[in-house]
């Protein structure tokens, strides 16, 4: 969101202090709280205190690199730290809290003495799709013949993928680009990020198996180019009968509000993915809803 005047906060061992500061600001904020952090325990000073907007705070200091993170990536990257320290790689942890306005002096004053930048940002996803090419960079008006574009290589991918809508229930996307530097620069790097999903699980495993061997084709055949595909599935398909007790419950609790469930099968994904892959029966209710992307 984007609101005139508005702050974001991300709520981490700091909560009290950025909710008493949104409530007696001037401005509107807007809390984005993460579920995985209800349960997070902390010292938490009894008398009230205000924790500024635009304040980045250092939740460990270290000297080798840095790591922003925000929400629940905070605790975890805490964790990664001491687990690094005992190889003698010292991690330090910048928590942005407010994620607007960005205290980016913060980051580059620790980015400065570290020289490495890592940023832990959690995603939402279904089976996520990410790449990294290499080529090699070269002026492109003076030896263009001396580079490899991993933007063409990137394009080269793009038009040998399955994408869009594969079938009723499979479809697939590259959503994001990026690559290059400047107009008169063969571009050395370039990045792409995805998704695919599919109500069938096997026809979720042939889409990544398809998407494997392109990247791995046209790999071999730019010898000097370096591609890092990474491909994760969060999270399974699955299909809940509709003469199912779950779904007997909720009939009966809106039939006797004199409402008439419809039934159908969507490519979303909510939590009754992860629900139902723990062996708990799940079923997304509809609020009538349409168009909501």
């Amino acid at each position: 969101p984007s609101l005139v005047g508005s702050e974001m906060c991300i709520r981490d061992s700091d909560a009290k202090g950025l909710l008493l500061e949104s409530v007696f600001g001037e401005d509107p904020v807007i809390i984005i709280e993460h579920r995985s952090l209800f349960s997070m325990i902390d010292n938490v000073p009894e008398n009230p205190y205000r924790v500024r907007f635009g304040q980045a705070v250092a939740r460990r200091q270290g000297k080798d690199v840095t790591v922003v993170a925000i929400g629940p990536m905070v605790p975890m990257a805490l964790r990664a730290a001491e687990k690094l320290a005992a190889e003698n790689i010292e991690v330090e942890i910048i928590a942005p809290r407010p994620v607007s306005p960005l205290d980016r002096s913060s980051f580059l004053e620790s980015v400065a003495k570290t020289r490495r930048l890592v940023v832990a940002d959690p995603g939402w996803h279904s089976t996520v799709v990410s790449a990294e090419i290499i080529g090699r960079a070269a002026h492109a008006g003076l030896e263009p013949e001396k580079g490899v574009s991993a933007l063409l290589i990137a394009a080269e991918i793009l038009s040998r993928l399955p994408l869009g809508r594969i079938d009723d229930e499979t479809t697939a996307n590259i959503g994001w680009m990026e690559g290059g530097l400047k107009r008169n620069i063969i571009p050395e790097r370039a990045s792409l990020d995805g998704e695919f999903r599919s109500r069938s699980n096997d026809k979720l495993a042939d889409v990544e198996r398809k998407f494997r061997e392109v990247f791995s084709e046209v790999g071999s055949r730019y010898t000097e180019a370096t591609i890092d595909l990474n491909i994760v599935n969060t999270y399974q398909a699955y299909h809940v009968d509709a003469d199912s007790l779950a779904v007997s419950m909720i009939g009966r609790a809106l039939a006797g509000m004199n409402l008439n469930p419809i039934l159908e099968s969507t490519g979303g994904g909510s939590d009754a993915n992860v629900f139902i892959e723990k062996g708990i029966i799940a079923v997304p209710v509809g609020i009538g809803v349409r168009d909501f992307h």
